[in-house]
C-alpha cells in the first residue's frame, strides 16, 4: 500500500514539473516576442508549445500559444496567416471563453475574416469524355464493302458522330456551390465563377475548405473508373454443361463453377479465344477490339480502253475479330454497375474459289479473229458472325458470364484449327461461345474524411440515383431495333422515374418542413446525381428512402432468357403439345425431361439476361459468296472490237437471331415479346453455262414472332410442326432474378 502512494507521488509531481516545463516555454516565447523583440523564434516557439500543450491536455495553454502566435504574425506583416490562425482558435477552442474573445477582437482589428482567392482545377468535370458508339457489324453482312483506310477493319452503313459524354454544366457548379456552401454569404467581395475549365472562389479559409470537400467529391463520383478482365472462351457441349448453369444460365460464377471452368480448359474441352482488359470511366462506353484485315479477289473488272481487253482483280477486304463493347454505370452503393455488353465475333473461311474461263472474241473488218480463252479464279470466301446484346447488374469483383449461344461448327473449326485442337464433330457442333467478365470499381479519391459534424450541422452530399432514374438506351442492332420500333415501345430517352419526380418525393416525404429553411436544399447536378445540402439525421432518411427505391426499381429484376430449338420424333411432338393446345405453355420439368432424351436433337441453343423493359438480342449468322452470274462487255478502238466475259458474285446469308422485349409485373409474371428469325441455306443449284457454272443459293426463311404473359416455372412454345418426318420444337424459357435482394 506504502509502495502504491508513493508510486501516485512520484506521478503526480512528474506531472507537476512537466506542467511547469510548458509554463516556462511559454514565458520564454513571451520574453521573446516583447523583451528581445525576435519575432521568428518567438512564432517557433509558440508553434512547437502549442502542440506539445494539447497532446498534453493543456488546452488553456495551447490556445494561449496559438493566439500569441497569430499576434506574432501580425507583427511580422503576414495577415493572412495571422487570419487564418486567429480563425482557427475562435473555432477549435470554444472552450476557452477569454482566449477566444481576444481572438474575435483581434479578427475585427484585421476587418473580420480575411478573404482569399483560390483556384480549383475542374476541366474534367466540364470536360465531355467522348463515347463510342456501340459496335457496328463486322464487315459480314450483305453488302460486303471494301474497309475504309483507317477504319481499322469495321465497316458501319451509316457514319454517324459519337454522342457527347456525361458533364457538369459550368452554371450549375456555380449555382451548386452558392447555394449550399455558405449560403447567402457569396454577397460584396465574395464570389465564384468557372472561367476556361477553373473554378474561380473568393471567400474565407472556412468556406474554401467546404468548397474543395465538395469538388473532391463531385471528380469521385463522376472521376471512378471501372476494369475489366474480359475471357472469351469456346466450350464444347460437355464442358459448358459441367458448369452447371442452370436452365436460363446463372450469371454470377460460384468458387466450384470457376474451378469447372479451369479443368474444362486443362482437359482441353474449353479454349480460350481471347484475353483482354478494358478500363473505362463511369457512363462512358468503350470497345475493345483486335480485327485482322483479310484480302480476297472478289471480282474481275475488265478495263478495256485499249485494243486487247485487259482483266484487273479486284482485292477486297474483310475482317475477323472478336470485339467488345462495354459501358459501366456505377449505381447502388458504388459496388454494383449496370453493364451494357455488345459483342461480335467474326471468323472467315477463304478456301472456296471459282476457277473460270472468260471468252475472247474479235472482229476486224467484219471478220472474226481466233477464240481466245484466259483461266482465272474468283474467291468466294464465307464469314460466321455472332452477335450478343446483354445488360447486367454485377458485383464488383464477381465472375459473371455473359452469352453462352451455339456459334456454328464453322466458326468452332477456325478457333480449333489455329489452336492446334481437334474435337469431335458433336463437341464441334455444340460449341458456344461464352464471355467471363470480372469488373473491379476503383476507389474514389478524395482529399480526406469530412470534419465531424455537431447536432444540427448541415452537409452537402452527393448521391448516384442511375438505378432508380436509369435511362433506357436505344438498342445498336439492326434488326432488335426494328423490333422495338415495330412493338410501338421505343425505349430511347426514357427513364424509369423522372428526376424532377424523385425530388418532389424527397422533398414532400422526408421532413417536408425543413426544405424551406434557405440552407436546405435538393437538386439535379447531373443526368443521374442528385445533391442534397440537409442535416446529418435528414442525409440518413434520404439514404434509406433511395435504397428502397433501388430495389423496387425496374431496373434491379432480371430476366434470363433460354431459347431452344430442338428436333425430335413427330409422335413426341404430338404427345407434348396436345395437353395444352390453346395455352402453348409447357412446365419446366417436361421440357428438362424431352432435352435430357437421347432422341431429342438441339438445332440452335441461346441464352441471355437483361433488365426488366431492356432489349436483348443474339444473332449467329453465316454469310457465303457465291458466282452469282457473268456480264458481257465489249469495247475497242478503230475497227478492232472484243467482246468479254467476266464475273459476277453476290452474298447470301444464313443463321438464326432472336430478338426480345421482357418486362417483369407486379405479380411475378413476365410479359414477352420476342422474334425468332432462320435463314436455313440448301445445297445450291449448279447451272452450267459453258464457260462459268453459277450458283443459285436455295434459303428458306421462318420467323415467329409471339407475344405471352408467362408464369416464372412455365416454357412459351414459340412454333410447333412436323415436316419431311421430323417434329421441329421452338421453346423459350424464361427466369425472373431480383438482383439486389428483396
Amino acid at each position: 500500500m506504502n509502495r502504491f502512494l508513493s508510486l501516485c507521488a512520484v506521478l503526480a509531481l512528474g506531472c507537476a514539473l512537466a506542467q511547469d516545463a510548458l509554463e516556462d516555454r511559454f514565458q520564454r516565447g513571451y520574453y521573446q516576442e516583447h523583451a528581445l523583440k525576435d519575432l521568428d523564434r518567438a512564432v517557433d516557439t509558440y508553434r512547437a508549445l502549442a502542440q506539445d500543450a494539447l497532446d498534453q491536455g493543456n488546452r488553456a495553454l495551447s490556445a494561449r500559444a496559438r493566439l500569441r502566435e497569430a499576434l506574432c504574425e501580425r507583427q511580422r506583416g503576414r495577415e493572412v496567416e495571422a487570419v487564418t490562425l486567429l480563425e482557427g482558435v475562435v473555432k477549435e477552442f470554444a472552450d476557452q471563453t477569454e482566449v477566444q474573445a481576444a481572438a474575435k477582437d483581434a479578427l475585427a482589428a484585421l476587418g473580420g475574416p480575411r478573404r482569399t482567392l483560390r483556384v480549383y482545377d475542374v476541366t474534367y468535370l466540364l470536360t465531355r469524355a467522348p463515347e463510342r458508339e456501340p459496335l457496328g457489324s463486322l464487315q459480314v453482312e450483305r453488302p460486303l464493302k471494301p474497309v475504309p483506310p483507317g477504319s481499322q477493319g469495321f465497316s458501319f452503313e451509316d457514319e454517324e458522330v459519337a454522342p457527347e459524354g456525361i458533364a457538369l454544366d459550368p452554371d450549375t457548379l456555380e449555382s451548386l456551390i452558392e447555394e449550399n456552401v455558405a449560403g447567402g454569404s457569396w454577397e460584396g467581395d465574395a464570389r465564384v465563377e468557372v472561367t476556361n475549365g477553373t473554378l474561380v472562389v473568393v471567400h474565407t479559409a472556412e468556406v474554401h475548405r467546404e468548397v474543395e470537400q465538395l469538388v473532391a467529391r463531385l471528380h469521385a463520383l463522376r472521376g471512378r473508373a471501372v476494369t475489366f478482365d474480359v475471357r472469351t472462351l469456346l466450350l464444347s457441349a460437355d464442358a459448358y454443361a459441367s458448369l452447371k448453369l442452370g436452365a436460363a444460365g446463372a450469371r454470377v460464377l460460384q468458387p466450384a463453377q470457376l474451378a469447372a471452368l479451369d479443368q474444362a480448359l486443362a482437359t482441353q474441352q474449353a479454349l480460350e479465344v481471347e484475353r483482354r482488359q478494358v478500363s473505362t470511366p463511369n457512363r462512358v462506353g468503350t470497345e475493345a477490339a483486335t480485327p485482322t484485315r483479310l484480302d480476297f479477289v472478289g471480282r474481275i473488272d475488265v478495263n478495256q480502253t485499249g485494243v486487247v481487253p485487259v482483266l484487273n482483280p479486284v482485292v477486297e477486304a474483310g475482317t475477323e475479330a472478336t470485339a467488345l463493347w462495354l459501358r459501366p454505370t456505377l449505381v447502388a452503393d458504388g459496388q454494383h454497375l449496370l453493364l451494357e455488353l455488345h459483342a461480335r465475333t467474326s471468323r472467315w473461311r477463304l478456301d472456296r474459289t471459282a476457277p473460270l474461263k472468260l471468252t475472247r472474241l474479235g472482229h476486224s473488218d467484219g471478220k472474226p479473229m481466233p477464240r481466245l480463252v484466259q483461266e482465272v479464279e474468283l474467291d468466294l470466301p464465307t464469314s460466321d458472325y455472332v452477335a450478343l446484346e446483354e445488360t447486367l447488374l454485377v458485383e464488383s469483383g464477381r465472375a459473371v458470364v455473359a452469352g453462352g449461344s451455339t456459334c456454328g461448327a464453322s466458326l468452332a473449326q477456325s478457333d480449333l484449327k489455329a489452336a492446334g485442337l481437334t474435337w469431335s464433330e458433336a463437341e464441334v457442333a455444340g460449341a458456344r461461345i461464352l464471355h467471363v467478365i470480372v469488373p473491379r470499381v476503383e476507389a474514389p479519391k478524395t482529399s480526406g474524411d469530412p470534419p465531424a459534424l455537431g447536432k444540427g450541422r448541415r452537409e452537402l452530399r452527393v448521391y448516384n440515383v442511375a438505378l432508380i432514374v436509369g435511362e433506357q438506351r436505344d438498342p445498336s442492332g439492326d434488326r432488335l431495333r426494328d423490333f422495338v420500333w415495330d412493338l410501338g415501345a421505343e425505349v430511347e430517352g426514357r427513364r424509369t422515374l423522372e428526376l424532377d419526380v424523385l425530388v418532389e418525393m424527397l422533398q414532400e416525404n422526408l421532413s417536408p418542413d425543413s426544405w424551406e429553411h434557405p440552407q436546405n436544399f435538393v437538386e439535379a447536378v447531373g443526368e443521374d446525381v442528385l445533391a442534397v445540402s440537409q442535416t446529418p439525421a435528414v442525409h440518413a432518411s434520404v439514404k434509406s428512402f433511395l435504397s428502397a427505391l433501388e430495389r423496387g426499381s425496374a431496373l434491379t429484376s432480371g430476366v434470363a432468357l433460354e431459347l431452344l430449338d430442338l428436333e425430335l420424333a413427330p409422335a413426341r411432338l404430338n404427345a407434348l403439345v396436345a395437353d395444352a393446345p390453346a395455352s402453348q405453355r409447357l412446365t419446366a420439368e417436361a421440357v428438362d425431361a424431352l432435352v435430357a432424351e437421347d432422341a431429342t436433337r438441339i438445332l440452335r441453343w441461346g441464352s441471355g439476361l437483361t433488365l426488366s423493359r431492356a432489349p436483348l438480342g443474339l444473332q449467329s449468322t453465316t454469310s457465303s459468296r457465291y458466282l452469282s452470274g457473268v456480264e458481257g462487255s465489249s469495247g475497242g478502238t478503230g475497227l478492232t472490237v472484243s467482246e468479254v466475259v467476266q464475273p459476277l458474285a453476290d452474298v447470301v446469308t444464313s443463321g438464326w437471331s432472336l430478338s426480345a422485349l421482357p418486362q417483369v409485373l407486379r405479380d411475378g409474371r413476365v410479359a414477352l415479346h420476342l422474334d425468332y428469325r432462320v435463314d436455313t441455306l440448301g445445297q445450291p443449284r449448279q447451272a452450267d453455262l459453258g464457260f462459268a457454272t453459277v450458283d443459285l443459293p436455295q434459303v428458306t426463311s421462318e420467323r415467329r414472332q409471339a407475344s405471352a404473359t408467362l408464369d416464372p416455372d412455365q416454357v412459351l412454345v414459340v412454333s410447333s410442326q412436323v415436316r419431311a418426318g421430323r417434329g421441329r420444337l421452338v421453346l423459350v424459357r424464361v427466369r425472373v432474378e431480383k438482383l439486389l435482394g428483396e
